[in-house]
């Protein structure tokens, strides 16, 4: 590449980031500190940038200079994976999404198309005990944490407070993102299997705590089934609000295994896929947004919706739910009540 196409390919990048109708001079003379003609003179290639110059944009508009230097190949793209910034602890994950999500919840013209065969952990952090559950599954069997070896799962833990205010915030911000969402029947199969297998190997303090838990799964589907209805994000015993984006949710029975959520604004979009449960992958590369994009449209063909139009089909999906739920619960209290 010379120095000249790099040049253009810098600038045709930032322009992907200014908004529509915002000149990229102008854009530009405030973090080159220079004058309108010089800045000029560099977009049009008369001036080469320099190295300062360069260093500036790059901070500025976190440019990606690993594809813009690497010709483009049709299979292959460019991700960033959040297991190697937040591989030890729940806390740097929360952070992490904290970071993602107050983004878009600011870029008003934010969509979400969300596939998924398990529930978007978003939803968990609706009620405290689930919360609670999920980061002991994450430290003790995702992320192998040495400290949460020796801990059993209990609700009263010391990092209670901190995590539930983490997470409250997660809520708020996801809620008020206008999402559209395709789930299966299987949807919260993972939760129960880990309710089961805690269960059984007597990995808790108190069997108080795993019933407790049971009760807030059981709440917790009555509340997506509420929020279905209503087309709107929510929280528990909470009243509506006018500002709340839409969400939409659909029922695909022939869907895979597939856990992945396509991000459209007017500045960019961006494609996430989880891997390793639950860290995840995210590229803004256009080629994997087209074929995201391509395979939901596919999907919602195949797809019946469960709002306000789909009442005999969301009573029926949400009966599945409730009927796998109530298998998995009479086996967990058995289990309980041996140890009581």
């Amino acid at each position: 590449m010379t120095s000249s196409s790099l040049q253009r390919a810098l600038f045709a990048a930032i322009k992907k980031q200014l908004p529509n109708g915002h000149s990229l001079a102008d854009g530009l003379k405030p973090i080159l500190k220079r004058t309108k003609n010089a800045v000029y003179k560099r977009i049009n290639g008369t001036t080469p940038l320099t190295l300062e110059d360069i260093c500036l944009l790059s901070e500025h508009f976190h440019l990606p200079f690993a594809e813009i230097l690497q010709p483009p190949q049709p299979t292959r793209f460019m991700a960033d994976f959040s297991g190697f910034g937040a591989q030890t602890s729940a806390t740097q994950y929360l952070d992490l999404l904290e970071k993602e999500l107050s983004v878009l919840k600011d870029e008003k013209s934010t969509k979400v198309w969300y596939v998924t065969s398990g529930l978007p952990d978003f939803y968990f952090f609706y009620f405290p005990a689930l919360t609670l559950f999920k980061i002991f599954i994450w430290e003790r069997m995702v992320w192998g944490s040495e400290q949460w070896q020796r801990r059993d799962f209990k609700l009263n833990i010391p990092e209670r407070e901190f995590i539930l205010e983490k997470t409250k915030k997660l809520v708020d911000y996801y809620g008020f993102i206008h999402t559209t969402e395709l789930w299966n029947e299987e949807l919260l199969d993972s939760l129960f299997r880990q309710l089961l297998y805690v269960a059984e190997s007597r990995l808790y303090t108190k069997g108080e705590d795993i019933l407790q838990v049971c009760e807030a799964t059981k709440d917790l589907i009555h509340h997506l089934e509420e929020m279905a209805y209503a087309e709107r994000h929510f929280r528990p015993n909470e009243n509506l609000k006018t500002n709340q984006k839409p969400f939409y949710l659909y029922y695909n029975e022939t869907m895979q295994n597939n856990i992945f959520l396509l991000m459209e604004n007017e500045k960019r979009r961006e494609v996430y896929t989880v891997l390793n449960t639950p860290n995840y992958i995210k590229t803004g590369d256009d080629k994997m947004a087209n074929y995201m994009r391509e395979q939901i449209q596919q999907l919602m063909q195949r797809s019946v919706p469960l709002g306000k139009p789909g009442e005999k089909y969301r009573h029926i999906y949400f009966d599945k739910l409730k009927n796998r739920f109530q298998y998995y619960a009479g086996r967990i209290s058995k289990l309980i009540k041996k140890t009581i």
